[in-house]
């Protein structure tokens, strides 16, 4: 698959016009490690939760196509596959057996074992399911995947948005920064990444990035402590949006060792970003909190702070 990033490139300004900037940061965070479908360990306990970010930032990207008038690129097999329900969460599959057994009712089987030949009628009957759904509350979104899988092998359309009224982050109206900035957001949860994302994608002169580090060092926090402050420093930020509670770290004590290890010339301003109180990350050095993308005004602070530095 070509990477997100080269297709945004190979459309370029003369089709995406103003929207450019905002394609391109959401094709890099799509491209980039955090959230990267992967299996075993650690990543197989969140993978379900990574594959959900990224499919309603890909959703998203999708729409940016949408309001360009460019076809829209096709959902990621990998990404609906790893949202399917775990046979260990019997509950879980018991819901999803009982409304994908509905479906396989109208017909809907795997590529050549019976699809119902009225396939328009078949799919539009599918794609009312969403709405029914929602009673189902959490177990919904497995539920959708697991019909989309069985979409995908019968080459029937998939269940997706209407991207032409879907809603993007977009910040291409704000004021650029004298020199570009690079910007960190570090959390441990993809979903509040991509939440933050939104608040700041497409910003003229902001090159965004995101680390979510491994919380697979629960019992040596000082071993993942140190690492992740590393990885951090390699990414040369300017400013990081940083979180508070990081699987088995605090976000203001990786603050202060990123202080230690920091090498001499690289200046780092921290912003809070937290659903809970900033005070200790605050105490650490950071500015405010941008509460998940949703306070803007600190982080108006630290372009300031790193343009100024």
């Amino acid at each position: 698959m070509m990477k997100l990033t080269k297709l945004v490139e190979k459309c370029g300004e003369a089709k995406f016009g103003p929207l450019l900037k905002t394609a391109l940061d959401h094709a890099v965070l799509l491209d980039g490690e955090c959230l990267r479908i992967r299996s075993g360990g650690d990543a197989e306990e969140r993978g379900a939760g990574t594959a959900k970010a990224r499919q309603d930032l890909f959703e998203e990207f999708c729409a940016i196509f949408a309001r360009a008038g460019l076809p829209v690129p096709g959902l990621e097999r990998e990404t609906i596959l790893a949202q399917l329900p775990a046979k260990s969460d019997e509950k879980l599959v018991a819901e999803a057996s009982r409304v994908t057994a509905f479906v396989d009712g109208l017909g809907l089987g795997l590529a050549g074992s019976g699809v119902c030949s009225d396939i328009g009628s078949l799919a539009q009957v599918v794609r009312l399911l969403p709405d029914l759904l929602q009673p189902f509350g959490s177990v919904r979104e497995s539920i959708l995947a697991l019909l989309n899988s069985k979409l995908l092998e019968a080459g029937l359309p998939l269940l997706r948005p209407d991207h032409a009224t879907l809603k993007f982050g977009d910040a291409s109206g704000r004021p650029a920064p004298d020199r570009t900035l690079s910007v960190l957001i570090v959390d441990d949860e993809a979903k509040q990444i991509v939440r933050t994302f939104r608040a700041i994608a497409g910003w003229p002169g902001l090159a965004i990035g995101a680390i979510m580090p491994c919380c697979g060092w629960n019992d040596d926090a000082a071993k993942a402590l140190a690492a992740t402050a590393a990885d951090v420093i390699a990414c040369r930020p300017d400013i990081v949006v940083m979180d508070q509670g990081i699987g088995g770290i605090r976000g203001s004590d990786l603050i202060r060792k990123i202080g230690e290890l920091m090498p001499d010339g690289l200046r780092v301003v921290f912003v809070g970003n937290t659903g809970g109180s900033p005070q200790e990350l605050e105490e650490a050095g950071a500015i405010g909190n941008m509460d998940k993308g949703e306070n803007i005004r600190p982080f108006l602070i630290a372009l300031d702070r790193a343009v100024g530095g």
